[in-house]
C-alpha cells in the first residue's frame, strides 16, 4: 500500500530538514549564518563568512542527508513489491528512495528545524545522487567544475550541473526513450527546483 511510503518520506524530509549551516554558526560563532553574507544557510556562504572548515563540515554534513535519505527504504526493509505489486527492476525500485532524496532537499530548503529558511539544497542534492546514481554523480561533479573553472560562478555550474539528472535518466538509466511521465516530470523538476532557489543570484 502506499501508506507505507508515509514513514520513509516523512523521516528524509526530517533529516534534510536537520539546519546544519544555522546550528554550527549559532554553537560555535554565536551568530545566525542567515543573517549574515548572502543570507543562505548552505555551505557556500559558510565558506565566505565563517572559513574553510566550517564550510567544510557544513558540507560534508549536507552532503550526507542525501546519501542517508536515499538509503532509507533500504535500511528500513522497504521493498516495492508492498506499494505497487510488482517485481523489483532497476526502475521501480528507484522510486521510493528518488522520493525520500527529494523529501530531504525539500527539508534542505524549508527545515521545520529553522522556521523553513534553510539552503539551496545542492549538496543534499549530490548526496543523493552519489547514494542512487553514483555515475551521475561524477558527470554532474565534473560538469559543476567545468563550468566553476570557466565562468567562476557557484551559482551557474550548481544549475547546469543538475541538468545531467534528467539526461542519465532518459539515456543512460532507462537506456532509451519514453520514459515514465511522472519520472522524466520529477528528473525535470529538479533542476527547476534549483534554478527558482538560485533566482537571487
Amino acid at each position: 500500500m502506499l501508506t507505507n511510503w508515509i514513514l520513509p518520506i516523512v523521516a528524509a524530509y526530517l533529516v534534510g530538514s536537520i539546519p546544519t549551516a544555522v546550528w554550527v554558526s549559532r554553537l560555535v560563532f554565536r551568530q545566525d549564518i542567515r543573517e549574515h553574507g548572502s543570507g543562505n544557510a548552505g555551505s557556500t556562504n559558510t565558506y565566505r563568512v565563517l572559513g574553510f572548515w566550517p564550510g567544510f563540515v557544513v558540507q560534508i554534513v549536507d552532503l550526507l542527508k542525501g546519501v542517508v535519505a536515499a538509503l532509507l527504504p533500504q535500511w528500513l526493509g522497504f521493498s516495492p513489491e508492498l506499494a505497487w505489486g510488482m517485481d523489483r527492476t532497476p526502475v521501480h525500485s528507484v522510486y521510493l528512495p528518488l522520493l525520500c532524496g527529494l523529501a530531504a532537499i525539500a527539508g534542505h530548503i524549508y527545515p521545520v528545524f529553522a522556521d523553513f529558511r534553510g539552503g539551496k539544497g545542492m549538496n543534499t542534492l549530490l548526496g543523493m545522487t552519489i547514494a542512487l546514481f553514483p555515475m551521475m554523480a561524477m558527470v554532474s561533479v565534473g560538469t559543476f567544475l567545468v563550468v566553476f573553472l570557466t565562468f567562476r560562478m557557484v551559482s551557474l555550474a550548481s544549475i547546469l550541473s543538475t541538468w545531467v539528472l534528467p539526461v542519465y535518466l532518459l539515456f543512460v538509466f532507462l537506456k532509451r526513450p519514453p520514459v515514465e511521465g511522472w519520472l522524466l516530470g520529477i528528473s525535470i523538476a529538479v533542476p527547476l527546483l534549483v534554478l527558482y532557489t538560485h533566482r537571487t543570484n
